[in-house]
């Protein structure tokens, strides 16, 4: 009776999986992309965005709380390493260049991850005041360099 049930649940997971997978992969694989500029890498990573999805909504035993487009990018940008998204957007993008450490960081934080910046000043153990300063003067950067 136990195994039925295991079976039942996975299929499932894997139903809904495939259905949020054919609403959204090309979606994802577009936003992915533009984040990595190599499409490779960038499918490898949908891939396994996918399977770590899987994994999520099998082991909470219900069904994933996914279920839109901005659901699933959340998720996606919570499984993406940071430091691949730091290093692949550091180099593809110009106007990063003249960027200080702690400017980069923030505006990776902030934009790409979607995090506060009260979030951004514990994890980097700085005030949300310099937090707030550094960003802008990244913005202030970016839009200047875009300028010329």
């Amino acid at each position: 009776m136990l195994k039925i049930h295991q079976e039942s649940d996975l299929t499932e997971t894997a139903t809904h999986v495939r259905l949020i997978y054919n609403k959204y992969s090309g979606m994802l694989l577009g936003f992915i992309s533009q984040i990595i500029n190599d499409r490779a890498k960038a499918e490898a990573q949908m891939i396994s965005i996918f399977c770590e999805l899987a994994k999520a909504s099998y082991k909470e035993r219900s069904s994933p709380n996914i279920g839109s487009w901005n659901e699933l990018r959340t998720f996606a940008l919570n499984y993406l390493p940071a430091h691949t998204i730091q290093l692949e957007i550091a180099a593809d993008l110009p106007a990063q260049e003249q960027l200080s450490q702690l400017q980069h960081q923030v505006f990776n934080l902030a934009y790409y991850q979607k995090k506060s910046l009260c979030d951004i000043a514990k994890q980097l153990n700085q005030t949300e005041e310099l937090i707030r300063k550094t960003l802008k003067e990244a913005f202030t950067v970016m839009k200047g360099k875009r300028e010329n």
